[in-house]
């Protein structure tokens, strides 16, 4: 004989086999007896309860950019989503798909235990890239030293490379490179996707060719040593002179190869201020620089 407990539920608590026909998960302890000798068991009866499915949300993406679905009823239901073209996997709760235009997907989402099922529409919108486009005012030579970039297509850009930009995120930096260059643009649309274009900036012929240092240190540690002119371009035609506080030509050179090694009438000079001077030719006429150089040891 057998004796359920609770009885709450149970069709009939003295059988073997009774039937459940209630809506509340509830544990159950049988007791069997048998010539006079008893043993316990127990068994759980868990109630799933449906909740309705609810619609998935539509996506939005950019042209060849990935976007994950979202089924949107947990992982304990089960998903089949189509057409399963392009899916890297039609039967989870999150495939990923890049689709080529917009699209609409069917998933159809079942109760496991229930064995219910409900079928939603899922749009997938696929915006197309902005049509960027890179443009510069001019190239650069004698006369111009710096030119206007500008991008049209999109609502944000960023430029590179950076450096000889005044603003790299905005639409028309003004760009003075060294050398001649090419900007890239990335711009961004109001829906968040993306393109580039780029634009070469062609720099023919400058004067702005050569840097002099402010500073130097004759200690024969092996650095800055040397007072020299560092020539970026091709000049010709140099005279550089440096001079002391008294107005005595202290050193002198005709090329930018030599260059002042501190010294004066072959013993060290004092440290303190110089004034140097250079003239030159470049490919755009000459040059004349001024200038303080302060000598350290």
């Amino acid at each position: 004989t057998y004796s359920w407990s609770p009885a709450l539920q149970l069709n009939n608590p003295n059988i073997a086999s009774p039937t459940f026909t209630g809506n509340v998960s509830q544990k159950y302890y049988v007791t069997g007896f048998v010539a006079g000798c008893s043993k316990t068991d127990s068994v759980e009866v868990t109630i799933h309860n449906q909740n309705p499915f609810v619609q998935p949300p539509a996506k939005n993406t950019c042209l060849n950019i990935p976007v994950t679905l979202d089924g949107f009823n947990g992982t304990d239901a089960i998903y089949s989503w189509t057409p399963a073209t392009g899916l890297d996997n039609p039967s989870i709760i999150n495939p990923v798909v890049t689709p080529a235009a917009t699209t609409t997907y069917s998933v159809n989402i079942t109760d496991a235990y229930c064995n219910t099922d409900s079928l939603f529409n899922v749009l997938v919108n696929v915006n197309p890239l902005p049509t960027v486009k890179a443009n510069r005012s001019n190239d650069l030579d004698c006369v111009n030293s710096s030119t206007q970039l500008s991008a049209t297509g999109a609502t944000t850009y960023v430029w590179s490379p950076a450096a000889s930009l005044n603003n790299a995120n905005t639409a028309t930096p003004t760009a003075n490179p060294i050398t001649s260059t090419t900007f890239t643009v990335t711009g961004t649309d109001a829906n968040g996707c993306t393109n580039k274009d780029s634009v070469k900036v062609i720099k023919t012929r400058t004067n702005n060719e050569l840097f002099i240092p402010n500073t130097f240190t004759p200690n024969n540690d092996g650095v800055n040593d040397c007072f020299r002119v560092v020539v970026q371009g091709i000049i010709s035609d140099i005279t550089f002179i440096v001079y002391n506080r008294y107005g005595e030509k202290v050193f002198s050179a005709s090329n930018t190869a030599a260059c002042w090694d501190g010294r004066y009438k072959n013993t060290d000079a004092p440290v303190g201020n110089y004034v140097y001077y250079l003239k030159a030719k470049t490919d755009c006429g000459f040059i004349v620089k001024k200038g303080n150089l302060l000598l350290i040891r």
